[in-house]
């Protein structure tokens, strides 16, 4: 999906501008993007992407 990478780079750049969600697993942290949800954790330099979901999608399922 190279139309979300630049999505990922600013993630990257700031990580913390996701939200976090905790209710799914402690340190995971959300971001969307038109009909997709990023889900990522918050590495010392870099981000761990989870997975990238469509919106309709349950990140409790499919993570």
């Amino acid at each position: 999906m190279p139309f979300i990478d630049k999505r990922f780079e600013s993630l990257a750049d700031m990580p913390l501008m996701g939200r976090p969600r905790n209710e799914i697993k402690e340190g995971y942290y959300s971001s969307d993007y038109k009909k997709y949800i990023i889900s990522y954790l918050i590495q010392e330099n870099y981000i761990e992407v989870l997975g990238v979901l469509h919106e309709t999608m349950l990140p409790e399922r499919h993570l």
